[in-house]
């Protein structure tokens, strides 16, 4: 599955114009004995390994509803493409893995780009990219991440363009925590 800049850009502008499902906006609503967490800071930046997989850093910031951190970590994130469109070719579902350092994790299944198109129109072949990505459901968890839920939204940049490519995102969103494991 090899993408090359022509391929994305003349093909990726057809995902831009998907529209956000219902699930992706209604807000989570925790089971008994979940802490509901807004992700008060975030991001990610990430560098290609090959054309599905992607590693990197990730970091969260995760406060009560009352105002107070419950978790504030970076850790290690792989990303895996899991699914591309028939039509466009652009990566359509992804999954996610986040290591943090205290051996929580959380690994996602059925994440969804919400949108991918190119920087620059104009360009033929381009090779820098927007990106929007939705983490809904959490696959595995372990310690606060144990059986919980996450709706992250991460909104960034892919660039291709340098001898190093570097993928960087902000993050937004809530999670259903687990802070009694």
């Amino acid at each position: 599955m090899q993408y090359n800049r022509l391929t994305l850009g003349v093909a990726l502008a057809l995902l831009a114009s998907q529209p956000v499902t219902a699930s992706e906006t209604e807000p989570l609503v925790c089971r008994p004995g979940q802490t509901h967490a807004t992700l008060t800071g975030g991001y990610a930046i990430t560098h290609p390994v090959n054309d599905i997989r992607q590693v990197g850093r990730i970091c969260l910031t995760l406060s009560d509803d009352q105002g107070q951190t419950v978790f504030h970590q970076c850790g290690a994130l792989n990303g895996q493409i899991k699914a591309v469109d028939p039509y466009t070719g652009a990566p359509s579902q992804l999954s996610h893995r986040a290591v943090f350092p205290t051996e929580e994790l959380f690994q996602t299944a059925g994440d969804t780009v919400t949108y991918f198109y190119p920087t620059d129109p104009n360009d033929p072949a381009p090779c820098a990219f927007n990106v929007g990505e939705v983490f809904n459901h959490v696959k595995v968890g372990t310690g606060i991440f144990h059986r919980g839920q996450l709706r992250v939204e991460a909104h960034g940049l892919m660039d291709f363009c340098s001898e190093l490519p570097t993928n960087t995102f902000d993050l937004t969103g809530e999670a259903c925590l687990n802070l009694g494991h």
